[in-house]
């Protein structure tokens, strides 16, 4: 059985998700390319052509950036694994956030990145937050302003039994 199964399946989700999503912003970058084409005032220009490549490309070619990316990731070289494999000791901060009305597991490294996973229901948060919290049982728990404040000073501070925390 692999190590964190629920996490990998989220990280695998979300994969998914910009995989999906990357195609959609080229196909509709494209059909927004080839409408401004054909709305110009003389599609036979040269400069017409170039006007829509212009507008139209930028949402391409960034469109094509996300794409390469969401193929080439793989979720089991993401960072928050790596850090749980090789240094778990990384991890300073669980929480759970709301990010645009969708319910999110934060795990917050000391190198002050965060990582937030995206979770469809209270099981599926019971899992996360069971493996997440097992693999470093250090890790400050719960959000607070103040927590939140001082990760962003020092994350080692979340850390230390005297500050509080």
């Amino acid at each position: 059985m692999s190590e964190w199964p629920a996490l990998r399946a989220a990280l695998a989700k979300r994969q998914r998700a910009a995989k999906i999503g990357s195609v959609v912003i080229v196909v509709m970058a494209l059909g927004l390319t080839g409408a401004l084409y054909a709305i110009s005032d003389n599609p036979r220009q040269d400069r017409a052509v170039v006007k829509a490549f212009l507008q139209g490309g930028l949402l391409i070619l960034g469109g094509l950036i996300y794409m390469v990316w969401a193929f080439a990731h793989k979720p089991e070289k993401h960072k928050l694994l790596r850090a749980l494999r090789e240094d778990p000791e990384q991890v300073v901060w669980i929480y759970e956030t709301t990010i645009n009305h969708q319910r999110h597991l934060a795990v917050a490294l000391r190198n002050k990145k965060r990582h937030q996973i995206p979770v469809e229901n209270e099981a599926q948060f019971a899992a996360l937050w069971a493996e997440v919290t097992q693999a470093a049982p250090h890790a400050n728990l719960g959000w607070s302003e103040r927590k939140n404040k001082a990760f962003a000073k020092d994350p080692l501070r979340l850390l230390d039994p005297e500050a509080g925390y």
